[in-house]
């Protein structure tokens, strides 16, 4: 199964890439997280491994071209079960066990105790008031607030 490499997002406001030199050639077998490619940008140079294991199949983009960020940059053949676990695995789904379920009504009443607390004051001073630790420390120096 083909698994296609992107220029990935290096930093919040990189939007581009040269590629510098291909660590691997088309070809090779390359293990998961081998380092594949040197890229630099305005504001970092990295390296990027592997995200997956097989083979280089084809590169895309040559060393010394520039590339926007999502261009595809080289082809891997994997097995088939590599080209799964690459994927995002599913978030695992829980059974309840002996566990009883909690009627309707006693789910709800939690939620009903803890609107008044929100309400509660804040027991952060007012503002230009010490607080106690404060209060009993010496003026100079002594605040902790």
């Amino acid at each position: 199964m083909a698994y296609e490499l992107k220029m990935p997002k290096l930093g919040e406001s990189v939007t581009e890439g040269t590629i510098g030199k291909w660590l691997k050639q088309p070809g090779e077998k390359v293990n998961k997280y081998d380092l594949l490619v040197e890229v630099q940008t305005d504001k970092v140079n990295t390296e990027i491994p592997s995200p997956v294991a097989g083979t280089l199949k084809e590169v895309k983009v040559q060393e010394g071209q520039t590339v926007p960020i999502g261009t595809l940059l080289a082809i891997f053949d994997t097995a088939d079960g590599e080209a799964a676990a690459t994927a995002p695995p599913a978030p695992p789904q829980r059974q309840q066990t002996a566990a009883p379920a909690e009627p309707p009504a006693a789910a709800a009443a939690p939620q009903a105790t803890r609107a008044p607390a929100a309400e509660a004051p804040s027991r952060r001073p007012a503002r230009g008031s010490r607080c106690s630790p404060c209060r009993s420390a010496p003026r100079r120096g002594g605040r902790t607030c």
